[in-house]
């Protein structure tokens, strides 16, 4: 009989090897152990599910960190099991806390998820592209605008403005979560900076990448401030991301769009990605506990 195991700190490298055992995601370890340590307000965000004592599944519903419709996200780490009791439990804790509602990806290992959501009332909200590029060198890196725009790397002095700054330009996009001010805050101190371009005192984009694994460099995010539109900076800072990727070892690079967005899927391509997989997203809204 399946059961739900709460989960405590003593669990946690036993979730994380078997995580790593059996998975269920494209995620790294170190992003592994963040999501259940980090990006959970409390430990009932971590699911583990049993079945004779026997770990089957492990799932986070991640509430540290809100979609452009103010919900949380559900992600499958390891096994396999039915929705129902995975999805119940996360919206058990989703309801008691700030978020409106929970957002469910059906990837490879949550497609037969789909009927089971919708009985439940989710509903398609989005699709989202896991893209890559074939091994190749990074793009040339375009001149800077102009002598008053320069590199920074990322540091908590600046984490506010940086903040709002990634609010403004992923803040409209769905498929976007945006981590609340104090866990954004400790990230910026954690692994290698992102790169802040600044116009004068001002942040006018950013770059966000992570470690490269097995030749692999993954893009996490890239975006400008709303005012600085038309300045020609989305290859820039997507030059930027894969240089950086590239003096770390990365011959590949991959990243994730949403469909809707034309403009990024352009620039994307001419850079050299291409479409591996499409995941559609379902939301629900939920009532507050």
């Amino acid at each position: 009989m399946l059961r739900l195991r709460p989960f405590t700190a003593d669990r946690l490298d036993a979730l994380l090897d078997f995580c790593a055992r059996r998975p269920a995601s494209p995620f790294p370890p170190a992003l592994r152990r963040r999501l259940m340590t980090r990006l959970v307000s409390d430990p009932a965000g971590v699911i583990e599910l049993t079945d004779g004592g026997a770990t089957v599944a492990v799932a986070v519903a991640v509430d540290a960190v809100r979609s452009v419709a103010d919900c949380a996200v559900l992600d499958l780490l390891g096994g396999a099991a039915p929705a129902d009791p995975i999805v119940e439990a996360a919206e058990a804790f989703i309801a008691r806390g700030p978020r409106a509602g929970l957002e469910v990806p059906l990837t490879a290992h949550t497609a037969r998820w789909r009927a089971a959501l919708e009985a439940r009332g989710y509903r398609l909200a989005y699709t989202s592209y896991e893209m890559s590029t074939a091994e190749r060198p990074p793009p040339p890196m375009p001149a800077l605008p102009g002598p008053d725009w320069r590199w920074i790397p990322a540091d908590a002095a600046r984490a506010v403005e940086y903040h709002r700054v990634v609010g403004r330009a992923m803040g409209p996009v769905p498929g976007c979560y945006r981590a609340d001010i104090d866990v954004f805050t400790r990230r910026i101190g954690e692994g290698e900076p992102d790169d802040l371009l600044l116009c004068g005192a001002r942040i006018a984009g950013f770059a966000a990448v992570g470690a490269p694994r097995d030749g692999v460099g993954p893009v996490n995010a890239i975006g400008r401030d709303p005012d600085f539109r038309g300045r020609g900076l989305g290859p820039l800072l997507l030059a930027r991301a894969m240089g950086r990727l590239a003096e770390r070892g990365a011959r590949r690079f991959a990243l994730d769009v949403t469909a809707s967005n034309a403009a990024a899927l352009d620039l994307y391509r001419r850079h050299g990605f291409a479409i591996d997989e499409a995941v559609p997203v379902y939301r629900r809204r939920l009532a507050r506990g």
